[in-house]
């Protein structure tokens, strides 16, 4: 039976991917999916695709209140992990529709950052088959207020939504999909291309600390394979759910000294910026360079994860 889809986030890198990989799949095309957009231009493009556009933007409260109401599932990956508004909106939606409805939410695994400061690894290792022990994630984490908005609307409103958050971790790897080549979607990442261009202002590539900070990765083909065997099993009733509902993104791991010494030979050798070996970055380059982003989290920050839940749907 088809479904009506409401998506966000289609003009970003995860959104349209996701959005593509729906389109594309036997199991999952034949829905009827709506999008947010915000210009004219790129919902005529969307209409190409068989896509109902949706002109507005994550602060059009009404709008994406009533397009929740209207809506079977509703998948939010634009801003989601921080954008307040937005959320409350959609869980709204929800709730004065007053039936069972999907929401699968993008977060990440910034919620899990601790202050390694490039110092160690961690050993504390989170699994999403452990729900309580990303449940004893403080209230002041990451990402875990939006996170905390979408559990407790989960308790409060029980069967009538289905709630499931997805953490991707550094995704890599340029997007090609139908909305990428019909230039609708973003098709690069935000945190190594940042760090990239950390190194070219900065004429030397960095690290912070030691680098010992070890932090989980996935391709972007993967993440939207995962999300949307999420939403394929989810229609099924397949998944777990509310407080245990979380599905890391994540296929392998890095460390950041190896990313800054790929970054800094790069740009050596390639481009004759600076030398192969990056230099330790200051609390001053932090601020000057990366300005409080989420990169720069991410490299002052360590943690590893075990992904399982994704793989076993």
């Amino acid at each position: 039976m088809s479904k009506a889809v409401f998506i966000t986030g289609v003009t970003g890198y995860i959104g349209g991917e996701t959005l593509a990989q729906l389109l594309k799949s036997p199991t999952t095309k034949g829905h009827k999916y709506s999008a947010l957009v915000r210009n004219q231009a790129k919902a005529q493009l969307l209409e190409s695709l068989g896509v109902r556009p949706v002109i507005g933007t994550l602060d059009d409260r009404d709008l994406l209140i009533a397009e929740a109401k209207a809506a079977d599932v509703v998948i939010h990956t634009a801003d989601s992990s921080d954008h307040v508004a937005s959320c409350e909106a959609l869980l709204e939606g929800i709730r004065q529709k007053g039936e069972e409805t999907i929401y699968i939410h993008i977060s990440g695994t910034g919620v899990l950052i601790d202050d390694a400061r490039g110092e160690y690894a961690t050993d504390n290792i989170y699994s999403d088959l452990n729900p309580d022990h990303i449940n004893s994630l403080p209230p002041t984490a990451f990402h875990r207020n939006v996170e905390l908005m979408i559990l407790n609307a989960s308790s409060e409103l029980g069967s009538k939504i289905k709630t499931h958050i997805v953490l991707p971790s550094t995704i890599y790897g340029i997007a090609d999909n139908v909305l990428v080549q019909k230039g609708i979607a973003n098709n690069i990442s935000m945190q190594m291309p940042e760090l990239i261009r950390l190194g070219i202002a900065r004429g030397q590539g960095g690290v912070m600390g030691k680098g010992l900070n070890c932090w989980p990765n996935i391709h972007i083909k993967e993440i939207g394979e995962i999300i949307a065997l999420v939403f394929e099993k989810a229609l099924e009733g397949k998944t777990a759910t509310g407080w245990e509902g979380y599905y890391f993104g994540e296929s392998g791991e890095y460390r950041g000294i190896d990313a800054a010494r790929a970054i800094s030979k790069a740009l050596s050798t390639k481009f004759g910026i600076g030398q192969p070996e990056p230099t330790v970055l200051t609390d001053e380059d932090v601020k000057k360079y990366l300005k409080g982003c989420i990169t720069s989290r991410i490299i002052w920050e360590a943690t590893h994860v075990v992904e399982e839940n994704a793989f076993e749907l």
